[in-house]
């Protein structure tokens, strides 16, 4: 599980894992969730997966896209 977060309260966040860019607003690209929450659950199998996200709030402006890169290493 990664967890994302934005100080704004109120704020959206929306992310990408298939390395395409993530857009605010109500018909935004990527999946939306709630800036409080911030928890994202995925699988990265044999293949590192990137994940984008970008926060934002109607009436401000979206901040700028956050990357990471997250890889699976078997403990054995």
């Amino acid at each position: 599980m990664v967890r994302i977060a934005a100080k704004t309260a109120g704020a959206y966040l929306r992310y990408t894992l298939d390395g395409s860019t993530p857009t605010g607003g109500l018909s935004g690209n990527g999946t939306e969730i709630a800036a409080a929450n911030g928890r994202i659950s995925f699988g990265v199998g044999p293949r590192e997966k990137t994940l984008k996200a970008i926060a934002y709030k109607p009436g401000l402006a979206d901040s700028s896209i956050a990357e990471g890169i997250y890889v699976y290493e078997s403990p054995y």
